[in-house]
């Protein structure tokens, strides 16, 4: 069957660049004489072709093709699509495509079962009136410039009209519309919707074993084809989020073969009862169990057990303990006191309004910035003020929207600029408060607002942080970040897994 889900993906990138200037009813957009439905919406949240572009369209995204690798570990598209159906098959991004993928399934089966043939002529026919209303609204090239400019392969969007003519034609029969009448897309929404009642729909349960996630109509809908659309519909920072984890985990079992499967599975399970510990604490959780947080997302215990994530933290508490147990996390603190206090010792809440000295390209001498802080200090009263002046205009994008909020800094907060740290650190243990500055710093000026000051905490109140300050560093250095390359970078190159790789 083919697959419809990157096909309703490529209708709705088309959509607005084929609107006539004034906003066009998505139900019409896509035909200036005779109404066409265009195949069921994406679910919500599906990624613009420009985020999919660095895919090749003809990628054997499935099985045994290398999905992400990392020195001589890998990872296929099977393995990918194992974890993305775990975590999101019954989550809420899942179920819309679940549903996205019924409604194309059941079209394909209505339409086999009525006979319905559209011809290439047809196909022809209604290519040149969308090129014609492309044209008319200005798009360069037409509706063959538009696809080239959004990376979409000429003959998937054909397949996109043929299983729209398949749905105007079938609508037409069951609502007696003769074809010299035109029929709105929401008629044929409506009648459709009426189909998806009438056949039925029945989930599967995890984890797919048969290759099936749901029937419609008695009709599967095989797992292979939600987990394509997974991979469409999540953001590409969650896939490669999810490949990066994988490959972790098989770094992991190679730099730690003491680590067995039975040790393992232990370690889950009493990671997952300090998460279980942590939920019930929780006063937003209370009465809730954790099972129905879980269930909530999407989730049950099964799949989390399989989860990597829950492995690497497992795997990363084994070494911890072998390592930094009893006294000698002390002893490693004492070892890089500077270091830690730095990270986790005295800290002060503060917001900053940054103004670069060159932005985006504009002349602005540092002594302008400084000018223009003091001109907007004047007119700060409060926090709230300082607040809605860092939204309006500072330069720093990371804290802007915040309203130019830092959190607490520390002498070396990750993020945050060491002389600034400095600067904060020295301002409030000055005794400041509230408004400080305008201070010149390297590139611009910044505005200070001095909120709480934090004491230097005792050892026995780092010592948490601590810990996963080592386990950060221990996994890092087990795979760096940089030493991974994956099917959404632009030169990657998709190959079969190597036989008995891993």
């Amino acid at each position: 069957m083919p697959r419809f889900v990157s096909l309703g993906l490529l209708a709705a990138c088309l959509l607005p660049a084929l609107a006539p200037a004034r906003a066009l009813a998505p139900a019409r957009a896509l035909a200036p004489a005779r109404a066409l439905a265009p195949a069921p919406g994406p679910p919500p949240g599906l990624r613009s072709s420009a985020q999919t572009a660095a895919v090749p369209a003809t990628a054997p995204l499935q099985g045994d093709a290398v999905a992400g690798r990392a020195a001589e570990h890998q990872v296929t598209f099977a393995e990918l699509d194992a974890l993305l159906l775990d975590r999101y098959a019954l989550a809420p991004e899942g179920q819309a495509a679940l549903q996205f993928l019924a409604r194309t399934t059941l079209l394909e089966a209505l339409g086999a079962e009525a006979g319905i043939d559209v011809t290439p002529a047809e196909l022809d026919a209604r290519w040149r009136e969308i090129d014609a209303a492309a044209t008319e609204s200005g798009v360069p090239g037409g509706i063959r410039g538009h696809l080239q400019t959004s990376g979409v392969d000429e003959l998937t969007f054909r397949e996109t009209l043929r299983l729209a003519l398949v749905h105007e034609r079938l609508a037409r029969a069951g609502l007696g519309v003769p074809p010299e009448r035109e029929i709105s897309g929401e008629s044929q929404q409506v009648w459709l919707d009426d189909q998806l009642t009438a056949a039925g729909f029945e989930g599967q349960q995890r984890p797919f074993s048969d290759g099936v996630v749901a029937t419609i109509g008695g009709h599967p809908i095989p797992s292979r084809d939600l987990a394509d659309s997974l991979r469409e519909q999540l953001p590409t920072e969650e896939l490669r989020g999810a490949l990066a984890q994988l490959l972790l985990l098989r770094a992991l079992e190679a730099r730690m073969p003491e680590a067995d499967p039975r040790s393992v599975a232990q370690a889950v399970d009493t990671e997952l009862a300090g998460r279980r510990a942590r939920a019930e604490a929780d006063p937003l959780y209370q009465g809730v169990s954790f099972e129905d947080l879980l269930r909530a997302r999407g989730r049950d215990m099964d799949s989390m057990r399989r989860d990597p994530a829950l492995k690497i933290a497992a795997m990363a508490a084994m070494h911890s303990e072998a390592r930094y147990g009893g006294d000698r996390l002390r002893d490693a603190y004492l070892a890089e006191r500077e270091t830690f206090d730095g990270l986790f010792g005295e800290a002060v809440s503060a917001r900053a309004i940054w103004l670069a000295a060159d932005p985006s390209g504009q002349p602005r001498t540092p002594a302008a910035a400084q000018t223009l802080l003091e001109q907007l200090a004047e007119r700060i009263t409060g926090e709230a003020a300082f607040a809605a002046l860092a939204v309006e205009h500072s330069d720093d994008p990371g804290s802007a929207q915040q309203g130019g909020a830092l959190g607490f800094v520390t002498r070396r907060t990750p993020g945050v600029d060491a002389n600034l740290s400095d600067l904060l650190l020295a301002e409030a243990g000055a005794g400041v408060q509230g408004l400080s500055g305008p201070f010149s710093v390297a590139g611009g000026a910044v505005l200070l607002w001095l909120g709480e000051r934090r004491p230097a905490p005792a050892f026995e109140t780092m010592a948490d942080d601590i810990e996963k300050e080592l386990r950060r560093r221990f996994l890092e250095e087990t795979l760096p970040g940089s030493s991974i390359s994956t099917f959404l970078d632009p030169q990657f190159q998709l190959t079969p897994a190597a036989a008995g790789s891993r």
